[in-house]
């Protein structure tokens, strides 16, 4: 068994995603951050190497994030379970028995259809939320995962 890619598509996806969150929320906590340094410590030139050097670190994980963050979602099939792996820094590995599973979404936003992307989202009996999500695979990929995945879930009495 091998691990499982995400889609090359996913690469600009996961892009997408960090110029967002840079544009929308990460420069213009540099700027209210300038602000308020510069009016509580009045020194502008401090604030603006403070605000500044934030908002290069902030530009500079837009720009190598989302390689790393797509290079390190991974996921597998095997005959019991499917285990999904992802992170950065810190790696996590979860491992679902397909006998737990109760059901298993497709989901599709605004991002993910622009790139013709589909995410899996995996339920168990135990959680009230999903305890696995892949994001970003083909949506041909997707629909074989799903109905693998309820295809060998069995019927547990839950």
């Amino acid at each position: 068994m091998t691990w499982n890619p995400l889609s090359d598509r996913a690469r600009p996806y996961f892009y997408l995603s960090a110029v967002s969150r840079l544009f929308l929320a990460e420069l213009p906590f540099c700027g209210l951050l300038f602000g308020g340094l510069g009016f509580m410590v009045k020194n502008w030139m401090l604030a603006g190497a403070v605000a500044g050097s934030l908002a290069l670190l902030f530009l500079l994980r837009a720009v190598i994030w989302p390689t790393l963050t797509y290079r390190r979602w991974q996921w597998m099939l095997r005959s019991g379970d499917l285990l999904i792996t992802h992170g950065v820094l810190i790696t996590t590995t979860v491992g679902i028995p397909t006998h737990r599973i109760q059901h298993v979404d497709l989901q599709v936003g605004p991002i993910e259809r622009m790139f013709g992307l589909t995410g899996v989202s995996i339920h168990t009996a135990a959680n009230v939320g999903a305890v696995g999500f892949v994001p970003a695979l083909e949506p041909e990929t997707a629909e074989w995962l799903r109905d693998h995945l309820l295809a060998s879930s069995g019927d547990d009495g839950v």
